[in-house]
């Protein structure tokens, strides 16, 4: 089962600095909706992201950003060219 606070949690026992955003921020700030997943938005200084990091590993999670999608959709038509 999901669970939301726990994450929320997680993240502040790392002392990362977020923005809740998304469906559950939403129900943070007391709307009715369902939500499935939790959306956050880091501070972007390089303290704050190292820590974000080791907080992901420390629960096997992945850090997905621009770069990292650039990447894989270049290396998947470089594997597909001829």
């Amino acid at each position: 089962m999901f669970e939301p606070d726990r994450w929320v949690e997680h993240l502040d026992a790392h002392r990362i600095s977020y923005v809740l955003v998304g469906g559950y921020g939403a129900t943070f700030h007391g709307a009715q909706r369902p939500t499935y997943d939790i959306d956050v938005v880091p501070a972007w200084d390089l303290e704050n992201l190292a820590r974000l990091c080791d907080a992901l590993r420390a629960v096997d999670g992945v850090l997905h950003n621009r770069a990292t999608r650039r990447r894989r959709r270049s290396h998947a038509r470089s594997a597909h060219r001829t």
